[in-house]
């Protein structure tokens, strides 16, 4: 498996590609105009690669610009859990706020919970329920290869902020105590915005945990 790391938007929120040839799954879709598209677009080509699955950590705006953008594009579904599709409706509100025009709301989602697997080919992950950050948090493990997508949960020495519509703290320093910091201690933790990290230096060194 591998994975290509963008930053897109103004808030530079993380978007992955994570693939095996020819799959691919977009956890993310965070690019906001059809220049930051593009060069997702360009990498997919360049490795010929087929988008089967759009993924989302969950529904806040910055990580979800170009679901729809993207769904037409791929002909594919966007995955995402089902507490957070209030957030939906105040997309182009929030969009045009960053002064992003034209962005649409996603109209072919289909919901995941905690326990269900995603399969295409050889791309295996595991889905986890992580609220807090939102109440639909969701995180993404891939068992075989150690390697966790988390969304705003978890950060590098830091974790997701939880003052915003449905944000909990207690809630989530119990879903990544409970969730997240019971894999493995290699495992390797995408976040949502910033580098990359572990569970077993955010186990040593996350002052809120």
């Amino acid at each position: 498996m591998k994975i290509k790391t963008f930053a897109f938007n103004p808030l530079s929120t993380n978007c992955y590609v994570v693939y095996e040839h020819p799959h691919a799954w977009i956890i993310d879709p965070t690019f906001c105009n059809e220049q930051e598209f593009s060069r997702l677009k360009q990498f997919l080509l360049s490795e010929d690669l087929q988008v089967d699955k759009i993924l989302c950590t969950h529904l806040h705006f910055d990580h979800i610009f170009g679901a729809h953008m993207a769904a037409e594009a791929f002909h594919c579904d966007v995955f995402a859990h089902a507490a957070d599709e209030s957030w939906l409706a105040q997309l182009p509100a929030y969009a045009a706020y960053f002064g992003i025009n034209g962005v649409s709301i996603p109209n072919k989602m289909k919901h995941l919970y905690e326990g269900d697997s995603l399969i295409s080919g050889n791309l295996q992950a595991q889905v986890l329920e992580v609220p807090g950050h939102s109440q639909g948090g969701l995180a993404f493990y891939f068992p075989e290869e150690k390697v966790l997508f988390a969304g705003d949960s978890l950060f590098a020495g830091s974790i997701g902020r939880t003052d915003l519509e449905g944000g909990d703290y207690a809630q989530l320093i119990e879903s990544i105590r409970v969730k997240l910091l019971a894999l493995p201690h290699d495992t390797i933790v995408y976040c949502g915005h910033g580098p990359s990290t572990s569970i077993g230096q955010e186990k040593l060194e996350n002052p809120y945990l």
